[in-house]
């Protein structure tokens, strides 16, 4: 069993009492990180791509002259358009969450 999946399966045992999950977090904020950990963690377990943690404290302007950081963006952008997202048709986040949830869960 990886961690992941021990994760999953601590998370799914705890009371919803018991889950980290800060109270004023807006549907907004978390459709974003949803698509970004998805997005992370598809590049990570199909294409062996993972976040650099040190192009957190770069600027972009640095970042983006990194060839390994332009391979990791234009991989991540074919595993959005995979999804078949069009942000256009999908602006509100709850209409997005459907989406989304219909199309990877």
């Amino acid at each position: 069993m990886t961690p992941e999946e021990t994760d999953i399966d601590k998370a799914e045992d705890m009371e919803p009492a018991e889950l980290s999950v800060p109270k004023e977090i807006s549907l907004e904020v978390l459709v974003l990180r949803l698509l970004k950990n998805y997005t992370r963690h598809k590049l990570k377990h199909q294409f062996g791509i993972e976040w650099n943690k040190e192009w957190s404290s770069q600027n972009s302007a640095s970042r983006n002259q990194d060839p390994a950081y332009q391979a990791y963006r234009q991989r991540k952008e074919h595993v959005i358009k995979d999804l078949h997202i069009d942000f256009r048709r999908h602006r509100h986040p709850n209409e997005f969450l459907a989406f989304f949830a219909t199309k990877v869960l």
